[in-house]
């Protein structure tokens, strides 16, 4: 349990070359690790103790599900692990599309201000990426990886992708080229291309408008390995669990 985290986003690939000549032996690998999971179930447990973690790993976004069942849906939507954001949901996600395995390295950090505006709040909201990707990785872990234009090996490419609030209104993304800004559910989801080096940090500042019958927002976990840090006025927190910030009467 203390390993497997660090060996399916990291370590697996420590000795694989970018043309993977040991792909079978990595997925028997994989394979093992997921018969010994089911293993484990196999044995004396501990139900209470099952549905506690079950149900935390629910709340930090590491399970959800969905089935095209409708009574089965209904029980995951019943437990919370069917993942649906609210219309008070914010979130900060990246996506990785340079065919690495870098993630393991890349961290994000979100800082939101929200100010008094004639007709509401406006809210700025600046996320760091920083590319900590050592020297000394494997090529199918570091690159580089042309094809899918990342021309230096420990460079990642990707998207930030944030979810604002379903009522927030005018946007704007300064840092990064937008490639989505649309409805997803309840949500208002934008999108921005990022490249960052390795071993340097790059910031994307989404700019919004925050009606002011919007009294709270709510930051809802990533399902990171290692959360994403918060600073919300005076207030630090990771996103690891839903955090609530009310946006006040005096709208500071």
């Amino acid at each position: 349990a203390e390993s497997v985290v660090p060996f399916v986003l990291h370590d697996q690939y420590i000795d694989e070359s970018i043309d993977e000549p040991g792909r079978a032996e990595r997925q028997d690998r994989l394979s093992d690790v997921a018969a010994a999971a089911v293993d484990a179930l196999g044995g004396p447990v501990d139900a209470v103790t099952l549905a506690d973690e079950l149900m935390q790993a629910a709340y930090h976004r590491h399970v959800l599900a969905w089935s095209s069942v409708a009574e089965e849906q209904a029980g995951w939507e019943a437990s919370g692990i069917d993942g649906e954001l609210g219309p008070q949901s914010t979130m900060v996600s990246l996506v990785n599309r340079g065919c690495n395995k870098l993630d393991w390295f890349v961290d994000a950090a979100a800082d939101l201000e929200l100010t008094p505006a004639a007709e509401g709040r406006e809210g700025t909201l600046r996320i760091t990426v920083d590319n900590r990707t050592p020297g000394g990785q494997s090529s199918y872990i570091a690159g580089p990886q042309p094809r899918c234009g990342v021309p230096a090996a420990g460079d990642w490419l990707g998207f930030v992708t944030v979810h604002l609030p379903g009522r927030v209104g005018q946007a704007a993304v300064e840092g990064g080229g937008v490639v989505v800004d649309g409805r997803d559910g309840p949500t208002r989801v934008v999108a921005a291309n990022l490249a960052v080096g390795a071993g340097q940090q790059a910031e994307v500042v989404v700019r919004f408008e925050v009606p002011s019958d919007v009294v709270a927002v709510e930051v809802e976990p990533s399902g990171r390995a290692r959360p994403v840090p918060w600073r919300v006025g005076d207030r630090r927190f990771g996103d690891d669990r839903q955090h609530t910030v009310e946006l006040t009467a005096d709208r500071r």
